[in-house]
């Protein structure tokens, strides 16, 4: 009797389960607008913001297209703008597959903070969502400039991001990752640029380089060799290709098959030092020299030079930035204050003069593991 009291009690709950379960907040698709970008510009005529959607348009008939069709609106905050953006849609925009925010430099240049403030609250839109600044004159453009027919811009865009470990000339950088970064004192941050190339028949996105943020602020640009010396001294770099030009027109391409880059200080008589260790595999990709190199002598000559070579990069980088923008992205406060928290109380309180003025070391080491299917040049002398 109580083994069928609770057969009976199971059964119940089971169909209870199967009746009652649903989703809070379904709605139907047909009654959306699948946003997969946004670009927020400054309106040069009246100064107010501008906001940019690319939407998700599905066109049915004998095969089934997707394509994406815009939305531009002005008005004074960017979530007014959002909600108004109804009436010529006629459809609530839905934000969850958005992969791309575009930021204009102008607005970069202002405030990072106020320009994504809108997103971060509401409760519909997601933090994995990437940023970029525009390096052209409005974010507005970049968004609309297709490569191809029947592409949506900002997917692309978020694959070629995805991709870019592949090349290592710009940092990913989602919009969790970014307000992370923010509400820390030790570290400032920077971000992927992204501007139109008019090198080849058809003028497309390019994403390339990073954008300085210092105080929730752009502050500067550099470009992709120094965006890759950036990203080897804060440890993100796995792929890519290093050009050992020699000041002659023979140069010597590697492609990067592993880094492993450490930081740590050294404190002697009371002055901080910050050594950067690098440790990098590489193989040789390309050798137009004609000089041999398939001895171990011949390889470690070419070591030495693509080691000192890599060395004073990044050094000169990390003096740039020290000197230049004075902005720490390179993460050492987080170093100092993980390593000596004492020191770092009593270097935090002015830290971009101790920034600028640290005294920096870096020691590279450099393994060719192979030279792809050929280890001699193919014309030798």
């Amino acid at each position: 009797m109580k083994n069928k009291r609770n057969i009976k009690s199971i059964v119940i709950v089971i169909i209870s389960a199967y009746l009652f379960t649903g989703c809070w907040n379904y709605r139907e698709i047909n009654n959306l607008s699948v946003v997969a970008g946004i670009a927020i510009d400054r309106n040069e005529l009246d100064g107010k913001y501008e906001v940019t959607i690319e939407i998700v348009n599905v066109k049915k008939g004998s095969d089934v297209d997707i394509d994406s069709e815009y939305i531009t609106l002005c008005g004074d905050s960017i979530f007014d703008i959002i909600r108004n953006m109804i009436s010529i849609s006629s459809r609530r925009l839905y934000f969850s597959h958005a992969k791309i925010v575009i930021i204009s430099k102008e607005l970069a240049s202002e405030s990072m903070s106020k320009a994504i403030d809108w997103y971060i609250r509401d409760a519909e839109t997601r933090t994995d969502i990437y940023l970029l600044i525009s390096k052209e004159k409005t974010a507005k453009e970049i968004l609309m400039a297709k490569r191809r027919e029947n592409m949506i811009v900002s997917f692309d865009l978020a694959k070629v991001i995805q991709n870019e470990k592949n090349v290592s000339t710009t940092p990913k950088v989602d919009l969790w990752d970014f307000l992370d970064i923010l509400k820390q004192k030790e570290v400032n941050t920077s971000l992927p640029l992204i501007f139109i190339d008019k090198s080849g028949e058809k003028e497309v996105p390019r994403i390339e380089g990073m954008g300085v943020i210092k105080d929730d602020k752009l502050i500067g640009m550099v470009d992709r060799n120094t965006a890759k010396y950036i990203l080897f001294t804060t440890d993100e770099v796995n792929a890519g290709i290093l050009v050992l030009d020699r000041n002659t027109s023979e140069p010597i391409s590697f492609e990067i098959f592993k880094n492993r880059t450490k930081t740590k200080y050294k404190l002697n008589d009371g002055k901080m030092k910050i050594q950067v260790f690098t440790d990098t595999i590489v193989s040789i990709a390309e050798y137009q020299a004609k000089q041999p190199f398939y001895t171990n002598e011949e390889k470690e000559v070419i070591e030495k030079e693509l080691t000192n070579m890599l060395e004073e990069s990044i050094y000169n980088t990390i003096n740039m930035i020290q000197k230049e923008y004075k902005s720490d992205i390179l993460g050492f406060g987080i170093t100092l204050h993980k390593d000596y928290p004492k020191v770092w109380k009593e270097l935090s309180g002015n830290w971009e003069y101790n920034f600028e003025n640290l005294e920096v070391e870096v020691i590279s080491k450099v393994q060719i593991k192979n030279s792809a299917t050929t280890s001699k040049p193919i014309m030798g002398d």
